[in-house]
């Protein structure tokens, strides 16, 4: 980088050679005012944003909140449901069971000569009375 060596003036005071620059001061001045004006304008616009962005997130957190309680509701339902549906599994058990141990009762007796068949449930209620009052008969004796 090169200096440029200043010329003496008279009184003792420098002076470089430098072309003589004018600035238009008030054309500074006024861009100046119109670039704060608009970066004044553009916080405002961030500022609108970030409200919004702010009020925005807080819907999002109460949606979120209501979601979770539903989500929690939904899990509590499903297991009051499960254990419904336990209780029915088990009484379908005890009822197929039972029903399997007539029907094997029914074959065993062989009423009718249907050993492949499956008996009426009608015909294998009235037999199973009928077995039982007999049994009961039986024991009065």
């Amino acid at each position: 980088m090169t200096t440029r060596k200043p010329v003496e003036k008279e009184g003792g005071e420098h002076k470089f050679n430098m072309p003589k620059v004018t600035i238009d001061w008030k054309w500074r001045h006024d861009k100046r005012e119109e670039d704060c004006k608009r970066l004044v304008k553009q916080l405002e616009i961030a500022k609108q944003n970030a409200l919004w962005a702010i009020e925005r997130l807080g819907e999002a957190e109460q949606r979120e909140l209501e979601l979770q309680n539903q989500l929690d509701d939904l899990k509590r339902e499903n297991e009051e449901l499960r254990k419904e549906n336990a209780e029915w599994e088990a009484t379908f058990e005890l009822f197929n069971n039972a029903q399997t141990r007539a029907v094997a009762e029914w074959r065993k007796q062989d009423p009718e000569g249907r050993r492949l068949k499956l008996p009426d449930m009608k015909d294998l209620t009235l037999w199973l009375i009928t077995e039982l009052a007999e049994a009961r008969a039986k024991m009065k004796d």
